[in-house]
């Protein structure tokens, strides 16, 4: 081998061994917590002008209480781990889910957190949609059930916040089921709508946008139109459905029933959780979701992409793209499954400006996981991913929390470790 031959070998092996390098993140450190820790939340505290954690608990148990805790100003304290200690916010609403938060000056000054409720073991299967006044978090108030009651016991996952009937107040906007672990015999797409009252008052009115295919998650977006314009879609991940559904109005009124459209993109498992995003940098919004692998069924869980068409979205054939698959949870119990929650994110803000793809983080729930999937390249083509684990325990890993806390331009992840009662917290700051 003569030297110009062995100095282009060098530097195609240079170039391998600069694309097989995986930035991971940092791990911190693991802070305990008092009880089991599931869905992980940052929610802006307007008070510390920083992020608190949320955290939402349940067990099975049926007379066991269930909880929401915050662990205050993690913007100040995460490099801190003595400071990181858990609050308890209540402990009276059963089987709480995802825990988010009103959009501020919705209701004033005031700062409202909400939770989603309910799941389908006995006692713990009558939800609700719940606020929880956070003004003075030493002392939160009392949860305020907006979710009307109609004789049924629903369970909800997540709530959003948009103005549906445009008259200034933000609505809430979620899905339910009614059910068992196997099958949901009902399920609708809901607003609760916002009586402009502040104090908010229990047991808004109720209008049902769709029903027969949402039960579980859901993401709000604009979509442009063929002519140019915008208009609202409600993204819904049916798990019991197996159906990938979007939702939007001719006229942009959710009241009029006439309006409303509905489509479904694909059937191709228990959906369960989803994000939208544009994953590819083709300037094109996508949807990130997964599908569960279930206990005793034939079913493998997945990582799946939604490319949004080029034309009319509303009538045109979404690509769907394998991301990653084979998923089997690890406890064969009803209810349990594999992967999680999926979140797309940048490791530092100049990567976002820089238009680069998003990374991947995946819970693996059931299985006891938390992986990282990295972009194989930046072409909008190639959809192939590096998948590592970077976080396993004994048991359930649970929706993770990921955000740049402290505005530095670097992002940080808190991992629930469901089962071990643990919280781990990661940073890309170098």
């Amino acid at each position: 081998m003569n030297i110009s031959t062995f100095m282009i070998s060098l530097f195609f092996v240079t170039l391998t061994m600069a694309a097989e390098v995986i930035d991971y993140p940092t791990t911190l450190y693991t802070f305990p917590t008092e009880f089991e820790p599931a869905f992980c939340s940052l929610l802006y505290n307007p008070d510390t002008g920083g992020y608190d954690l949320a955290y939402s608990s349940f067990t099975g148990i049926p007379d066991e209480p269930d909880r929401v805790l915050r662990v205050p100003t993690v913007s100040q304290n995460y490099l801190d781990k003595t400071k990181m200690r858990s609050q308890l916010i209540t402990d009276e609403i059963l089987w709480p889910n995802e825990i988010g938060q009103v959009p501020y000056g919705a209701f004033g000054s005031s700062n409202y957190w909400t939770s989603a409720s309910a799941f389908f073991l006995p006692e713990k299967d009558n939800g609700s949609i719940s606020l929880i006044d956070m003004t003075d978090p030493l002392n939160p108030g009392k949860p305020i059930w907006i979710s009307s009651e109609q004789g049924k016991e629903w369970y909800y996952h997540r709530v959003l916040w948009h103005d549906m009937d445009y008259d200034g107040d933000y609505d809430a906007v979620t899905a339910r089921a009614y059910g068992n672990e196997v099958v949901a015999t009902e399920a609708e797409l809901v607003w609760f709508e916002n009586p402009g009252i502040n104090p908010p008052p229990e047991h808004w009115e109720t209008h049902v946008i769709f029903s027969g295919y949402e039960d579980v998650g859901l993401r709000i977006e604009n979509l442009n139109l063929p002519d140019g314009s915008e208009t609202l879609v409600i993204f819904s991940s049916g798990f019991f459905s197996q159906s990938l559904t979007l939702t939007w109005t001719t006229d942009g009124n959710w009241k009029n029933s006439a309006s409303i459209q509905h489509r479904v993109i694909d059937d191709a498992g228990w959906y369960f959780d989803l994000q939208v995003a544009d994953l590819n940098a083709d300037g094109k919004k996508d949807i990130l979701v997964t599908t569960w692998a279930r206990p005793n069924l034939d079913a493998h869980g997945s990582l799946l992409a939604y490319e949004m068409p080029d034309g009319d979205w509303r009538t045109e054939n979404w690509t769907k793209q394998v991301l990653t698959t084979d998923f089997r949870d690890a406890y064969l119990f009803p209810g349990n499954g594999a992967p999680g929650s999926p979140i797309p994110f940048w490791r530092s803000k100049a990567m976002e400006l820089n238009g680069e793809k998003p990374h991947i983080i995946l819970s693996g729930d059931d299985d006891g996981h938390a992986y990282l999937l990295v972009p194989n390249s930046e072409g909008p083509l190639d959809w192939t991913y590096e998948k590592s684990t970077i976080f396993r325990a004994l048991g359930t890993v649970g929706t993770i929390a990921v955000g740049d806390i402290d505005g530095d331009g670097y992002t940080e992840m808190f991992i629930p470790g469901y089962s071990t009662n643990q919280i781990v917290v990661m940073t890309y700051k170098p």
